[in-house]
């Protein structure tokens, strides 16, 4: 009994110590979503509420397609379509940061830059995560998206929170793995220059 206490102890120290360093994705994911859905929420049947004079108005709309209308009540193939995206995003995200930015113990070790990029990636994903989630809430239980944020100086499509957060996301995504493949160009560059400066040098 005791040998089995320790292992299952040892299980849970495990459990908790890899999910420690997740601590900034945990907060940023809920933070993002419940400003979704609560925002949703309270504008809500809002229409033509100036915030900022000639630039930004609150002005609710039931959106029933994706972007620019495109699959226009469609709902049940949209939220197959979300359901796969995040499922598979979350996969990858989960096996990427595992394998390639670490295990508990590298986590630690690893220097203040390295650190700092997992903190970027936990964070990009978070956004892309609670966004994705908030819309696909919404289409879940209502049948719609609440858009409700209003570009007064631009014809663009009202959107909302979760859009933002979506995009920001992707953007941030995009610039963390053109910096990590610029990032392993150069470690990849430097090398092959060392083994041929060694080679020549063999030579000599």
């Amino acid at each position: 009994m005791y040998t089995i206490s320790m292992t299952n102890r040892e299980r849970t120290k495990k459990f908790f110590t890899y999910l420690k360093p997740l601590w900034l994705f945990a907060l940023v994911f809920f933070l993002a979503l419940i400003i979704d859905l609560v925002t949703k929420h309270v504008f809500t049947g809002t229409q033509n509420q100036t915030l900022i004079p000639n630039f930004m108005s609150i002005h609710y709309h039931q959106n029933r397609g994706v972007a620019f209308g495109w699959l226009y009540g469609s709902q049940a193939l949209i939220i197959s379509l979300t359901s796969i995206m995040i499922i598979a995003s979350t996969i990858f995200y989960i096996i990427y940061r595992h394998r390639k930015i670490a295990k508990p113990s590298k986590y630690i070790q690893s220097t203040k830059h390295q650190r700092h990029m997992k903190r970027f990636l936990d964070t990009a994903f978070a956004l892309f995560l609670a966004g994705a989630l908030g819309n696909l809430v919404d289409r879940i239980f209502l049948g719609y998206v609440r858009d409700f944020i209003r570009l007064d100086f631009l014809n663009f499509p009202i959107f909302n929170l979760a859009d933002v957060f979506i995009n920001v996301g992707v953007i941030l995504l995009v610039t963390y793995f053109i910096i990590e493949f610029i990032k392993d160009w150069k470690k990849e560059s430097k090398s092959k220059k060392l083994l041929l400066e060694t080679e020549e040098g063999d030579k000599r």
